[in-house]
């Protein structure tokens, strides 16, 4: 490695913005992808939804894998689900929605809890909201919006599992400038593949969550103030400088 590095704690293909980002500083991105996405058969999940359908008045997703992973995994009710005006935890999320068809018109920017309160006021009595989620998840957008009234219909459609080690690519020798955890599993993940190699190297969390578990797992790890590109690009800069 012939320049300054950062490690990622997620797949290339999730990473296009930041290592185009990163690129025009002269810092290249090297991603690890610690867990990968796995289709998930939630038969119970599946009859709730099928039970609600005409109650429901929004598709909510916090997660930009949930959509796809939505079309995956009922492919008969995802037209029926595209009907129904769409909300998203935030842009990256809208984004993805939008690429599987869904009409998102409620775009939060700070996280499930922040989205839940922007829907509510949205929401009749009687009214449903599907929840497409993953299998191991935060429910804050479902207690937040269930202390609003509202009724939250989950749905798991995806799952992520640990890569095993053997199969994680090598990485350079040199430590990098500062590593980019992404999820709370993910921080689980990467300290099982890395240990405590690059303990003394900046760690930044896209939020608070994942700084959280980063240091459960006893690792140092300042947040992110907000899960996009630009706030972890800036907060690089601050804790690398």
């Amino acid at each position: 490695m012939n320049r300054p590095w950062v490690l990622a704690t997620r797949g290339a293909e999730e990473l296009g913005a930041l290592a185009e980002a990163l690129e025009g500083r002269g810092v290249e991105l090297v991603p690890l992808a610690v867990t990968r996405e796995v289709p998930v058969d939630d038969a119970a999940g599946r009859a709730r939804v099928e039970a609600a359908l005409g109650a429901l008045s929004f598709v909510a997703f916090t997660s930009k894998r949930a959509p796809r992973a939505l079309r995956r995994a009922a492919p008969d009710l995802a037209p029926a689900l595209a009907t129904k005006p769409a909300a998203a935890v935030g842009p990256a999320t809208a984004a993805a929605a939008r690429r599987e068809g869904f009409d998102v018109q409620i775009v939060g920017e700070g996280g499930g809890e922040a989205l839940a309160n922007a829907l509510a006021p949205r929401l009749r009595p009687g009214d449903a909201v599907l929840h497409p989620c993953g299998r191991e998840r935060r429910d804050e957008f479902g207690a937040a919006l269930e202390r609003a009234g509202g009724r939250v219909v989950p749905f798991v459609v995806y799952a992520m599992d640990e890569v095993p080690t053997n199969e994680a690519p090598p990485l350079p020798e040199e430590p990098p400038s500062a590593v980019v955890l992404t999820s709370p599993r993910a921080v689980r993940a990467y300290v099982a593949r890395c240990g405590a190699r690059w303990a003394g190297v900046p760690h930044i969390a896209i939020g608070a969550t994942t700084a959280a578990a980063a240091a459960a797992a006893g690792v140092r790890a300042v947040a992110a103030p907000h899960p996009t590109t630009e706030s972890i690009v800036e907060e690089l800069c601050l804790t690398c400088s």
